[in-house]
């Protein structure tokens, strides 16, 4: 059942390597490393000396990958850790090209971090709001928003580099990964958090709090004018690193989700002296934060520039017609009104 008598159960069962740089002893004592799992030809073999599954099993969801994966626990739907609804498989690629679960290679061995996302339902609609958010995720490094390497997409199935983790040499770094739902002191799984509250949460936390509550800021513009509905506050995160900085982490679940046919609407939004019917007044935004943020002005006009040339920027990144005529008035609006600060 839900609730904190949970807590202690799953942390000993189900931790062994999450996301971040959290790791419960008891979790990783309770796996099998010598259980035996189906290889790519269908035998079984002990887990700690798999070979790993190339990327057409993985693509494909082959009969002996699958299995694999569940004996792993590797899939996620709907977990809090991995930040969302879609199916998801969180993977390691070796040196080699292999793909293996985490907690198999030695870290010298590894080449890669992945988290391998599926569209949420089985509609076109579904492929085409996973397979845009590549295309979305090139816009966000044009407009110049923090991303962390591009997505690729290929068989209905979006390739995601992880961030949480850094290959240095032979071995693997760590970061601590927190939600900004964590971040701002909020235990309800999913609920409503207005926009000052996590902006509030930012400049409490962060070493750098002027450039992140301008960044995140920034993302918000994307999220409106690109239909980035789904804005809650797991799919915006903090990155803490051993040497005591703590900073928000690139950008991740940055989508089309106004085609959602679940019609999702946005959870954070700003208080009703700035939200106006779904359009954030940004002149009113600037004035609450520019005494705190002197640059936060001068850099959302620069910004207007860039947000004025999205539809090239949609075009540039192979992203559908459809969506781009659809996102036309907000972009050229929106633009309008950073240009005006």
């Amino acid at each position: 059942p839900d609730g904190e008598s949970a807590d202690w159960p799953l942390l000993v069962t189900a931790t062994a390597f999450p996301p971040g740089n959290v790791r419960i002893i008891e979790a990783v004592e309770q796996r099998e490393t010598n259980a035996q799992v189906p290889a790519p030809d269908g035998t079984h073999v002990p887990m700690m000396q798999h070979p790993g599954f190339d990327k057409r099993d993985v693509i494909a969801r082959s009969e002996h990958f699958v299995e694999y994966a569940f004996q792993h626990a590797l899939y996620a739907a709907g977990a809090s850790d991995v930040q969302g609804v879609a199916p998801k498989v969180l993977l390691n690629e070796a040196k080699d090209g292999s793909y293996h679960a985490e907690g198999r290679l030695e870290e010298s061995d590894i080449g890669g971090h992945w988290l391998l996302k599926r569209p949420r339902g089985s509609t076109k609609t579904d492929r085409q709001i996973l397979r845009t958010e590549a295309g979305y995720m090139d816009v966000a490094d044009r407009l110049g928003l923090d991303v962390h390497a591009p997505l690729y997409w290929e068989a209905d199935t979006l390739f995601v580099p992880r961030f949480d983790r850094e290959i240095r040499g032979d071995s693997v770094h760590y970061f601590g990964l927190e939600s900004l739902t964590s971040l701002a002191g909020v235990s309800d799984y999913g609920s409503s958090i207005a926009q000052e509250d996590l902006v509030d949460a930012i400049m409490r936390f962060s070493t750098n709090p002027e450039a992140d509550v301008v960044e995140y800021i920034k993302r918000d513009i994307a999220n409106v004018v690109l239909g980035n509905t789904d804005n809650h506050a797991r799919n915006t995160a903090v990155l803490r690193d051993e040497d005591g900085t703590t900073r928000l982490s690139p950008l991740f679940d940055f989508a089309p989700m106004y085609l959602d046919p679940e019609g999702i609407s946005r959870v954070c939004r700003w208080s009703r002296d700035i939200d106006n019917g779904g359009q954030p007044q940004w002149d009113v935004v600037v004035d609450k934060y520019e005494g705190q943020f002197p640059t936060l002005r001068g850099a959302l006009k620069d910004f207007a520039d860039n947000v004025g040339n999205l539809a090239q920027l949609l075009v540039d990144a192979g992203v559908d017609d459809s969506v781009i005529e659809a996102r036309r008035v907000r972009i050229d609006a929106n633009a309008a009104r950073l240009s005006n600060l």
